[in-house]
């Protein structure tokens, strides 16, 4: 895959068979992560949102899969509890929860972009049972397009790696980074712009995708970069 392919590409399979090999596992949990946290309200059992965040931490700070073993017993332990009186949605986006912190981060990559969709297909069926077709086919869409711009988040400069000067790494500038990250808080990054280009940044790539829409999540490329992060 080229470049102009990747950039292009509308299918989250395919592009996630293109990384294999290539990103790095914290890369691959956290875009996992990211994957099931868009059906965060879904997440009706806290043992589900408990995996999550453990996910996320031992894709920073390995525990070792001891760690990922006894968070998987618990969010398929939430299983149960959701009775078939539930919405459908809610128990797709539990296993969901359960794939994250899969031992293999590739594998916890694969399913919870596939439980993602399942999540899809189930609010459509929810919200238009009647007319099942049309919005499979519209769901289906929609969430190959989340899952696209989820990776392009985590994977925009995969072919063409982009340098940070040392000198727009100015105190601010990194703090600021690492609120964003730790805190989540994806909307300060317009401001992380502005702050990169008062301390000299002009790498046009940087500043737009910071005051871009995104979505961003947890190993946003251009947070990584200021962070260190691979």
């Amino acid at each position: 895959m080229t470049q102009r392919e990747w950039l292009a590409c509308t299918n989250p399979k395919l592009m996630l068979e293109f990384l294999w090999g290539k990103a790095t596992e914290r890369k691959m949990r956290l875009f996992a992560c990211a994957c099931v946290r868009r059906f965060w309200s879904h997440l009706t059992d806290e043992r589900s949102r408990r995996a999550v965040g453990v996910a996320e931490r031992e894709a920073d700070g390995p525990g070792g899969d001891e760690v990922l073993r006894l968070a998987e017993r618990d969010a398929k332990a939430a299983i149960p509890s959701l009775s078939l009186a539930v919405h459908p949605s809610d128990q797709a986006a539990a296993a969901g929860a359960i794939a994250v912190v899969n031992a293999d981060s590739v594998e916890a990559s694969r399913l919870a972009c596939g439980w993602g969709r399942n999540v899809s297909l189930a609010l459509a069926y929810e919200q238009k049972p009647g007319d099942l077709i049309r919005a499979k086919d519209r769901a289906c869409a929609d969430w190959d397009g989340v899952a696209v711009a989820l990776l392009l988040d985590l994977f925009r400069t995969l072919f063409r790696p982009v340098v940070l000067d040392p000198a727009w790494l100015a105190p601010n500038v990194v703090n600021l980074a690492q609120a964003i990250y730790d805190e989540r808080a994806f909307h300060r990054l317009p401001f992380l712009a502005d702050t990169l280009e008062e301390a000299g940044c002009q790498d046009a790539e940087i500043l737009d995708h910071c005051r871009s829409d995104g979505p961003h999540v947890r190993g946003c490329w251009v947070v990584d970069l200021i962070l260190g992060k691979k």
